[in-house]
């Protein structure tokens, strides 16, 4: 690199991407794990109903209220269980966060290289736009029409996360 101070402005940019990379890869792993939650659940409570029907009858004569919240819940989650996303969005979670974790350390990589100064502002700008336009079309590959809300709590412990491996990786 020429002139560092005029990097400046690259290697700021390419930074915030870096942690936010690391960011995402995190909260899709946090988002992943209440998707495998929900769905054991989902699965558990019809396993349930569906397993103790031989025992029905002594529950059905001995709690009739009981068993009938079982039935009618588990006949509830059989009916809505195709519209539910969580099931759908495991295997693109998994491996959009695995492949964020290659990026991030792809990134980390070209920066200890950075940091040597053996890359020019533009050849940063060039990783840097691959890395972006690479991220952009892998989240339309594997999400496609799948939609995943923003949950506020889990970007937050995300971030978290992201900002203490990177303090305890680079400081």
């Amino acid at each position: 690199m020429n002139n560092p101070e005029a990097s400046a402005p690259i290697l700021d940019q390419y930074w915030r991407f870096l942690v936010e990379l690391k960011a995402h890869s995190v909260y899709l792993d946090l988002r992943l794990g209440d998707s495998e939650r929900i769905t054991w659940w989902v699965n558990f409570v019809l396993t349930i109903a569906s397993s103790s029907s031989i025992a029905a009858w002594a529950v059905w004569q001995k709690y009739p209220f009981i068993w009938a919240l079982i039935i009618a819940t588990s006949q509830f989650l059989s009916t809505i269980r195709p519209l539910l996303p969580y099931e759908k969005r495991i295997k693109p979670l998994r491996t959009l966060m695995y492949i964020y974790d290659e990026m991030t350390l792809r990134l980390e990589e070209h920066w200890y290289e950075i940091s040597q100064g053996r890359l020019s502002e533009d050849e940063i700008a060039k990783i840097l736009i691959k890395e972006k336009r690479d991220k952009a079309s892998l989240w339309k590959k594997h999400m496609d029409s799948l939609r995943l809300p923003f949950d506020a709590k889990r970007h937050a412990e995300a971030e978290g996360v992201a900002n203490d491996y990177f303090r305890t990786q680079y400081t």
